[in-house]
């Protein structure tokens, strides 16, 4: 049977489905529970499904660590989804796509939440913006709409500040009120 440190391999650092935030993955129980638990399901494809079944046998003692890094490298690169090598001593070496902010519209990610800021040109200015009903719309009013040339990631929030605040009593996050159907 196969020792569980035995399972390690060289960081690969791979985008989570939270813009600009990324994951560490380091073991074949890593890439497994990146595979299982939080790829998209859109993306679930010939790539994932082969990086699965490599990822399940190296698990059981009966495939290759390698070949299961290699395997979920490939799937998150056929998936459009950013995996890049840790830190070699050299700097990070690219072994998918790398977005360089801002980037064109056509690379950003179309879900309605976390917001997106992006670059109108027609304003010559950043607006925070989603994905919704097959456009961007602005995240203020999202009755208009938007015609972006650029995007980029929201800034991380300021240090100290807790990951999800609470909303004062009787208002809800927008996320809650886009769940009840409210659009303003």
């Amino acid at each position: 049977m196969t020792v569980l440190a035995a399972l390690t391999f060289s960081v690969i650092v791979v985008a989570t489905d939270d813009v600009g935030r990324l994951r560490a993955v380091g073991s074949v129980r890593e890439a497994a529970q990146m595979l299982v638990t939080d790829w998209p399901a859109e993306k679930r494809g010939n790539a994932y499904r082969n990086a699965c079944e490599v990822t399940y046998q190296a698990l059981g003692g009966k495939g290759d660590v390698e070949g299961a890094r290699q395997a979920f490298i490939f799937a998150a690169t056929a998936a459009g989804i950013f995996v890049r090598e840790g830190d070699d001593g050299d700097g990070h070496r690219a072994v998918g796509w790398l977005i360089d902010f801002p980037a064109p519209i056509a690379s950003a990610p179309k879900r309605n939440e976390p917001p997106l800021l992006l670059w109108i040109p027609a304003l010559s200015s950043w607006e925070s913006g989603c994905w919704l009903e097959g456009s961007w719309r602005s995240w203020q009013n999202l009755d208009v709409t938007l015609t972006p040339s650029h995007w980029r990631p929201p800034p991380a929030p300021p240090a100290g500040t807790p990951a999800s605040a609470a909303a004062p009593q009787g208002l809800r996050p927008r996320g809650e009120w886009a769940a009840v159907g409210y659009r303003g």
